[in-house]
């Protein structure tokens, strides 16, 4: 709702103090991906709390969700604690698992939205993050990604309880990684204040957001062969919480509609989307003569492309294009529940003489 905001209970400063405060939880959900296991964050875990475990890896799952194992969840199997550690796929996985384990009637399959208010009870649900960007750490939205498309639930109870950031882990991210996650947290900022539900709220932290991006994404690309300062890092997940916030309680706008097609349909990660989703905007937007905050960025987004990316990555972005039909794209975004919540009127015969333009064209930056 409009009016009322729904914030973290709990942000830790550092990842130690984190783990050390669930030492007594008697039985432990941990939903995360390949990366954990091979990681220093894996063996401190082990040290923390390894007694109490049941893994769960999303990256061994042919689907975001195991039918069998969550089938078997509900209140009777004595969790007391969800924990996702990683980015966002696993922190919104947690999610639909957190709402079974409290309704086993829950079913993440039949139904494309819900706003249940789930019961109070004495399970906890946490996130540790590991790659910033996504903001899902403090959303109240998860996420799903089923037979190609985004299916969205909504809950409160679905901000996690407690939250931290592994500042060690995210600091060896590769550079590229960085960038494009900054630039997702960066368009939440600017979309959050585009839609029907924008406010006061949703204002300042868009323009703060936006600033702090900008910074951000300078200091990664000067440094870009050589690990972050931890400053710069907190920085980064400042700009995922406040992100994540500004999406939770105003929504996304056209951006997050185009790159969800993106996504769903040539296999890139989200950010990556959003990045290439954001030269779609940028130009449907000079053809409207209407310019939005993300003109700010322009030339940091044309830099990037340009200047940061390799040869080989531009070129596999570019031949992206050729197979983007635009029935589809335009079918697939006008049903996209970001692009029903853009406060402006889209123009669909402008944003096809647009895409048009951009295919004829064979690259994303025109």
């Amino acid at each position: 709702m409009k009016n009322i905001h729904t914030f973290p209970n709990f942000l830790f400063d550092n990842t130690s103090s984190f783990l050390s405060f669930f030492k007594n939880h008697k039985k432990i959900l941990l939903i995360h991906s390949n990366n954990l296991v091979t990681s220093k964050l894996f063996e401190l875990i082990k040290d923390k709390i390894s007694k109490n475990i049941k893994f769960y890896n999303i990256s061994k799952n042919k689907m975001s969700i195991n039918k069998g194992f969550y089938n078997k969840l509900n209140n009777k199997v004595k969790f007391d604690l969800v924990l996702s550690i990683g980015g966002g796929s696993a922190i919104d996985i947690g999610k639909i698992f957190y709402a079974k384990i409290l309704n086993e009637n829950f079913l993440y399959s039949k139904k494309t939205r819900t706003n249940t208010l789930f019961k109070k009870n004495d399970i906890d649900f946490a996130a540790l993050v590991t790659l910033p960007g996504s903001g899902a750490e403090t959303s109240k939205t998860s996420i799903i990604n089923i037979n190609k498309k985004k299916k969205f639930f909504i809950s409160r109870n679905f901000v996690p309880k407690y939250i931290a950031y592994d500042f060690d882990t995210i600091s060896n991210n590769s550079s590229e990684q960085q960038i494009f996650r900054v630039i997702d947290s960066m368009i939440h900022g600017i979309e959050s204040n585009e839609t029907i539900l924008s406010s006061t709220f949703s204002n300042y932290l868009s323009q703060n957001i936006v600033i702090k991006s900008k910074k951000i994404l300078k200091e990664i690309l000067k440094n870009k062969n050589s690990k972050l300062k931890i400053s710069i890092v907190k920085e980064i997940c400042a700009t995922s919480f406040y992100g994540g916030l500004a999406q939770s309680e105003c929504g996304s706008s056209l951006c997050h509609a185009i790159a969800h097609y993106i996504e769903n349909n040539f296999k890139l990660n989200h950010s990556e989307s959003i990045f290439l989703a954001t030269f779609i905007k940028l130009s449907y937007e000079k053809k409207m003569k209407h310019k939005s905050q993300l003109f700010k960025c322009e030339k940091l987004l044309k830099y990037i492309y340009f200047d940061f990316l390799k040869d080989e990555e531009r070129t596999h972005y570019d031949r992206i294009i050729n197979k983007i039909s635009l029935t589809k794209f335009l079918k697939t975004i006008k049903e996209d529940p970001c692009f029903k919540l853009t406060k402006k009127h889209v123009d669909i015969n402008k944003l096809k003489y647009v895409m048009s333009s951009i295919k004829k064209k064979r690259r994303w930056n025109i």
